[in-house]
């Protein structure tokens, strides 16, 4: 593209039209500059405007380069002082200990492994060297931007499509949006130190400070964030959260407050009145909470900190006093406070909860409306990650009941496991349904082929980055041998995409061999799949007849 300076009539024109600048030669145009748009602004340092812009009663644009087709209005200041975009955000920790450094390419597969303690020094200094921001000499506002009412952007990189409207502040900012994912923020809100990804809506009085927000992502209703990761797909209101990684689709929209220092992993419902981490023990800054996928704390529930929680676990109503470690993967909590008990039901949602099960992967895959897709994620409630929890957990409930109590509260009360012989059944259940569904077409192409696959099958440790499943010993070897910047990395992670298929039936293979006892023949295997055909049969018509009797409790 090509620059010009202005010309005399261009100069004396636009001051008629009420602009002023500091110097005229440091305005630079294109050609198809047209001086009638441009009402009431002063320019200040160097300043690059493309064509078709609109400018009206702006006070003051100094050092930015203005794409085509943008519209700013009412606007009192938009400068830029020199900013690269990367800034430090204590997550999980108040006393800084996970502490990242963000930059626009961060993802939240990115913020876990960099939180991570024995990636300190390696995968941190990432996040820095990542792009060519460093070098910015001019604040950015992307082509077809609209910007009106606005009190002030100091240091904001606006890429294409994105709209401001009547916010009050947007300092050291960085906004992805594209023609087909704009971002959007609204009234009364003011964000300091923030990435904010595409299809993002930020509005209504939202106060944000030292964040990253991923792609599809809404921060509104007087929300007040500091210091926080946010996943792809979550959606947070009316609330106040701390301190905090969050994986994708965390779903936050009641008035509740003090998600403090926590590490949720995604697929998380925090209730109405929830105060999680509004007392902790010891005099100490707040220990981290975290919970696996599916995390999901009832009306005005109150965790201390700090606490443990295997995947899909549902706390009942309560104030728990006392904290949580907790390895039983879909379980109900309760507080008993009659009896003073703890009280958990291993395979909760199994049992009693099958229609929720099977509606949240179709809810996720339905609600996931991303074009730009820099973080993938994992949407089954029964995946490897959660299946390698239910063999550990079956693993403790055959050495007998008081394993599953040991070191689950932290206190001298008795803690209740109900419906014992159940929960090992349906965790059965669980495991075959997965193995099933899985290797279902391998079973049917060769029988013979898929015993030799079983008998070669061996553990695999999975871990949640992100949202998305990844192999341990992958892991592992990208922290030992980290890629030169996050865009490589991330081909790394659609690497472990694509072969992730593989691995899975790898892992239910393996869960075959550990439900014949390590001695799979053809007849064990051909009675699991006729059993497991039933099991998901029953699956099915037992979450159809809960969401019938959901429908029918409301005529």
């Amino acid at each position: 593209m090509g620059w010009r300076t202005l010309s005399a009539p261009e100069i004396e024109q636009l001051e008629k039209q009420l602009n002023s600048a500091d110097d005229w030669n440091m305005v630079s145009v294109v050609d198809a500059f047209i001086v009638d748009n441009i009402r009431r602004t002063h320019f200040s340092g160097k300043v690059f405007i493309d064509e078709n812009v609109m400018l009206s009663n702006v006070g003051l644009i100094a050092d930015y380069k203005i794409g085509k087709g943008c519209k700013i209005f009412n606007v009192n200041e938009i400068s830029f002082s020199g900013y690269s975009f990367d800034f430090p955000v204590e997550i999980r920790n108040e006393d800084g200990s996970h502490t990242i450094t963000a930059c626009p390419e961060l993802t939240t597969a990115d913020a876990y492994l960099a939180s991570e303690k024995e990636s300190e020094g390696v995968l941190q200094s990432m996040a820095s060297s990542a792009g060519d921001l460093t070098a910015l000499s001019y604040g950015h506002i992307g082509q077809n931007v609209e910007i009106r009412n606005v009190n002030a952007l100091r240091n904001v990189y606006l890429e294409d499509c994105t709209s401001i409207s009547e916010s009050t502040l947007l300092e050291n900012v960085f906004v992805h949006s594209s023609a087909e994912e704009s971002t959007r923020i609204g009234a009364g809100v003011i964000m300091q130190n923030a990435i904010v990804g595409y299809q993002n809506t930020v509005d209504t009085n939202t106060i944000a400070r030292s964040v990253v927000a991923g792609n599809h992502v809404s921060l509104t209703e007087g929300l007040r964030i500091t210091h926080c990761v946010v996943g792809d797909n979550s959606h947070l209101s009316c609330c106040e959260v701390l301190f905090s990684l969050m994986f994708p689709f965390h779903e936050q929209h009641h008035n509740n407050s003090f998600l403090i220092a926590s590490f949720l992993q995604g697929q998380s419902n925090i209730a109405a009145g929830a105060t999680l981490g509004s007392n902790h023990n010891g005099r100490k800054n707040d220990c981290e909470m975290r919970a696996g996928r599916g995390f999901w704390p009832g009306l005005c529930s109150s965790v201390k900190f700090p606490s443990d929680f295997a995947s899909y676990t549902l706390l009942a109503k309560g104030d728990y006093p006392y904290e949580i470690h907790l390895k039983l993967p879909f379980c109900l909590i309760n507080n008993n406070v009659h009896d003073n008990v703890l009280e958990i039901m291993p395979a909760y949602w199994w049992m009693y909860n099958t229609f929720a099960l099977r509606r949240n992967a179709e809810k996720f895959r339905q609600r996931d409306t991303r074009k730009t897709v820099s973080q993938h994620i994992h949407y089954q409630p029964l995946a490897p990650d959660t299946v390698q929890e239910v063999l550990a957990a079956m693993n403790l409930m055959m050495m007998g009941e008081e394993h599953l109590t040991q070191g689950v509260e932290r206190s001298k009360r008795k803690v209740r496991i109900l419906k014992f012989r159940e929960a090992f059944a349906a965790y059965r259940e669980m495991l075959i349904y997965y193995a099933v569904t899985t290797l279902q077409n391998d079973f049917d192409e060769d029988l013979n082929r898929l015993l030799e696959t079983v008998k070669k099958a061996e553990t695999i440790t999975w871990m949640n980055v992100g949202g998305q499943l990844m192999r341990k010993q992958d892991v592992d070897l990208l922290k030992a041998t980290p890629c030169a910047d996050w865009k490589s990395m991330h081909d790394q992670y659609d690497r472990f995409w694509n072969e992730y298929e593989t691995h899975n039936r790898q892992t239910a293979g393996h869960v075959l061999k550990y439900l014949c006892d390590c001695k799979p023949t053809k007849e064990k295997l051909q009675m699991i799949f006729e059993e497991g055909r039933d099991i998901v049969r029953d699956f099915d018509l037992r979450a159809d007849a809960e969401r019938e009797r959901d429908l029918n409790a409301r005529e």
